[in-house]
């Protein structure tokens, strides 16, 4: 049997977007938001869009096992199978995804 606790992931992302910012760094993450066009016009709202530098990939996140810290708003973030929900807001604090 799998620990679940492996399972989890943490990441941060640099905002919620339809469409990423100009010149993105490897790396770059964001949760893709409700009508995503450009870059982001093949993914689904709620997935989260990854930079490696050359093309955008989409991963879809599953029930409970995906939390993101939104450096844009400083919330924790949880998947809860059908939307993003915020579990805790860090104030007075810069985070970085660098």
């Amino acid at each position: 049997m799998i620990d679940r606790r492996f399972l989890d992931v943490s990441l941060i992302v640099q905002g919620v977007a339809n469409e990423p910012a100009e010149n993105p760094t490897i790396g770059t993450q964001y949760i893709v938001d409700e009508m995503p066009t450009g870059d982001f016009e093949n993914a689904e709202p709620g997935q989260i869009a990854r930079y490696d530098g050359e093309n955008w990939s989409f991963i879809t996140p599953k029930d409970g096992n995906l939390e993101v810290i939104n450096a844009e708003t400083g919330e924790l973030m949880r998947f809860d199978g059908t939307e993003w929900k915020t579990k805790v807001t860090f104030s007075n604090q810069t985070l970085s995804s660098s």
